[in-house]
């Protein structure tokens, strides 16, 4: 997946798995400078529904670095503004269970750990 260079006063959302299917979209450019706070809200305007289906659960990553949108003011993501010429990334999980999200863990005994998913007997988070 191959965004390019967003246009001047712009900067590019990469949009992946479910994400892309609900915008129809791999990728697009969104007016820069946007506070990554307002990010899910200005999206919600766009595609109506998004929030609750889908963004609620995303990974966000700004210029390849993890930030933590959910907590405005002590998370990683508490004060960013996105800039012109920003790679924003929206990364759902991996797959739903029922309500929760199923989340895949790195184990030194992987075999256990996949014996433990299929039971349901793993984590959740």
């Amino acid at each position: 997946m191959s965004s390019g260079r967003p246009p001047p006063g712009h900067f590019t959302v990469l949009y992946f798995a479910a994400v892309s299917t609900h915008t129809a979209r791999d990728s697009e450019s969104l007016p820069a400078p946007l506070p990554l706070k307002s990010l899910f809200a200005a999206l919600e305007e766009r595609y109506p529904g998004i929030g609750e289906k889908l963004l609620r659960s995303c990974l966000v990553t700004v210029n390849l670095e993890y930030v933590d949108i959910t907590a405005e003011e002590e998370g990683s993501g508490a004060g960013v503004v996105i800039q012109e010429g920003d790679e924003v990334a929206l990364i759902p999980p991996a797959c739903e269970v029922g309500q929760g999200v199923a989340i895949a863990s790195i184990s030194d005994r992987p075999g256990e750990r996949a014996e433990e998913a299929r039971r349901g007997e793993g984590e959740r988070g």
